[in-house]
């Protein structure tokens, strides 16, 4: 239900924005036909996703999918450690601390 309320709410706005609010986005007003071609490129995987429902599990798993992304594979990449390491970081460890040398670079020293 509430995806279906999600889809609704999204249509009606993007026809509020871009129809009754184009100085508020700095859109135009589309046509009819513009906003047909929307609708249609947008539902492309609606349509594919219930076209994949009408075959056979055997079928779709003869697709090879090892160039898709696997959601439950876990990533190592260097973005993803720098990640980690920075969310265990706290904001008093930045805090100067009385008595230190004037002299030492202040760019995050003491963080570890």
């Amino acid at each position: 239900m509430y995806f279906v309320i999600v889809v609704v709410g999204t249509f009606v706005g993007q026809i509020a924005l871009t129809h009754y609010l184009p100085g508020l986005t700095r859109t135009t007003s589309l046509t009819l036909q513009e906003w047909g071609l929307c609708i249609l490129v947008g539902s492309t995987s609606l349509g594919i996703a219930a076209l994949l429902k009408l075959f056979k599990q055997e079928w779709t798993d003869k697709i090879k999918m090892d160039k898709m992304v696997d959601e439950n594979k876990s990533e190592n990449s260097g973005l993803l450690s720098a990640y980690n390491k920075s969310k265990n970081i706290k904001a008093t460890d930045f805090i100067k601390k009385k008595g230190g040398n004037d002299n030492e670079d202040d760019d995050f020293v003491n963080v570890k």
